[in-house]
C-alpha cells in the first residue's frame, strides 16, 4: 500500500474546531493531513486488538510530543511517522512512509520525564475543564500512562488481574458472611431448639421412671375434665384434648388396559380394537372420622367428638401407639402441677 497526497486532503478531524498550532498546521499540509489519517487507522486498530485503555496509553506519548512541535510542520511530520511506525510495530496496517526529516526527529518524552517547562507548556495548552482531549478524531482519556518499549509488565493486565482478585476475594468474603449469618441465625437456633426439646424429653421420662418406682397412678391431665357419668370406684387418668378419631375403611383400586391396536380418527378420538382387561384390588386405610377429646380412666377409655361419641372398656384394649411428644407435654403439666 502506498500513501499519496490530493489536493483535498483533509485530517481525521474537524479543522474549523482546531485551535492548537499543531492541528492548525496539519489542516494547511495535505502531507500531513494524510499522516494523520494513517495514524488515525493505526489508533482505531489498536483499539479494536487490544481495547481503548491500551489504545489510549500508546497515543498519548506522541500527541504530547506532537503539541510541543508547535506549528512547526518538519517536527509534526516526524512524530507522525514516529506515532504510525510505531502503531505498525503492533501489528497495525502497513504503508509506504515518506523518510523521517533527520534534523527534527525528537522522541516522545514519558509524562514522568517532562521537566518543569515542557510540564507547563502542556499545562497552558490543556483547556482545565475538560477531561477529554480531542486529537486526530481520536478521543483521549487522560490516563497514567507508561513509555513506550520501556519493557515493563502492561498495566491494563494488571489492573484487570487487580481487579479479578478483588471481585474474587469479595466473593469469598461475601459467602463467608451469608454462611456466618445463616449459622447465627438459623442453624444455630435450631440447633438450640432441638437441645430443648432432646433435654425435656429426657427429663420427662427420668420422672415417668421415677414416678412409677414409687407405685403411684400417673395421671396425664392436658386440660380440662369434661363432665362424664362416672361409675363405681372410677377415676379420670388421662385427658387429651385436640385428639382425632381415625376408623380403618375398605378402599377399591382397579387397573386395566386395553388389548389390540387403536386408531386416531381425530384429535382426542380414538378407535380401538380387542377388549379391556382390569383388575380390581382393596385393601384397608385409616381415614379421619372426627376430632374431639380422648379421656381415659381407670375403666374406660372414652372419645368424646363433634359427631362421635365412643366408650371402649380397657380389657377390649388390644394395641396403643404411643406419641412421646404429647406424652412429654401432659407429663411436665402433671409434674408442675
Amino acid at each position: 500500500m502506498g500513501l499519496g497526497c490530493s489536493a483535498a486532503a483533509a485530517p481525521s478531524f474537524d479543522c474549523t474546531r482546531s485551535t492548537y498550532p499543531d492541528e492548525v498546521a496539519i489542516c494547511s499540509s495535505d502531507e500531513l493531513a494524510m499522516l494523520d489519517n494513517v495514524a488515525n487507522d493505526g489508533y482505531h486498530f489498536l483499539r479494536r486488538v487490544y481495547g481503548p485503555q491500551r489504545a489510549n496509553s500508546l497515543t498519548l506519548p506522541f500527541l504530547h510530543a506532537r503539541r510541543l512541535c508547535g506549528d512547526d510542520r518538519q517536527c509534526i511530520k516526524a512524530e507522525q511517522l514516529r506515532e504510525i511506525r510505531y502503531f505498525q510495530s503492533f501489528g497495525a496496517p502497513q504503508v509506504a512512509l515518506p523518510d523521517m526529516p533527520a534534523q527534527h526527529t525528537v522522541h516522545a518524552p514519558a509524562p514522568s520525564s517532562l521537566d518543569k517547562a515542557d510540564q507547563s507548556q502542556l499545562t497552558s495548552t490543556t483547556d482545565a475543564s475538560q477531561k477529554k482531549e480531542l486529537h486526530a478524531g481520536r478521543t483521549v482519556e487522560p490516563v497514567d500512562v507508561q513509555a513506550p518499549g520501556t519493557g515493563k509488565s502492561d498495566a491494563s493486565q494488571s489492573d484487570l488481574v487487580d481487579y479479578r482478585i478483588s471481585a474474587l476475594l469479595k466473593l469469598i468474603i461475601g459467602l463467608v458472611v451469608c454462611g456466618g449469618l445463616y449459622f447465627l441465625f438459623v442453624i444455630r437456633p435450631r440447633a438450640k431448639a432441638a437441645e430443648q426439646r432432646n433435654k425435656a424429653t429426657a427429663e420427662a421420662s427420668e420422672w415417668m421412671r421415677s414416678f412409677l418406682s414409687q407405685g403411684k397412678q400417673m395421671k396425664f391431665i392436658c386440660g380440662s375434665i369434661p363432665n362424664l357419668s362416672m361409675e363405681t370406684n372410677e377415676e379420670v387418668a388421662g385427658v387429651l384434648p385436640g385428639t382425632t378419631l381415625m376408623e380403618t375403611r375398605a378402599v377399591r383400586t382397579s387397573r386395566g388396559a386395553y388389548g389390540g391396536s387403536s386408531f386416531r380418527i381425530a384429535k382426542g378420538v380414538s378407535f380401538r380394537l380387542g377388549g379391556y382387561r382390569g383388575t380390581s384390588e382393596s385393601h384397608d386405610e385409616f381415614r379421619e372420622i372426627d376430632t374431639g377429646t380422648l379421656v381415659l380412666t381407670s375403666q374406660r377409655l372414652i372419645f368424646i367428638g363433634m359427631k362421635r361419641t365412643l366408650a371402649t372398656p380397657l380389657e377390649k384394649i388390644i394395641d396403643i401407639e404411643e406419641t412421646i411428644a404429647t406424652a412429654s407435654r401432659c407429663i411436665a403439666t402433671e409434674r408442675n402441677a
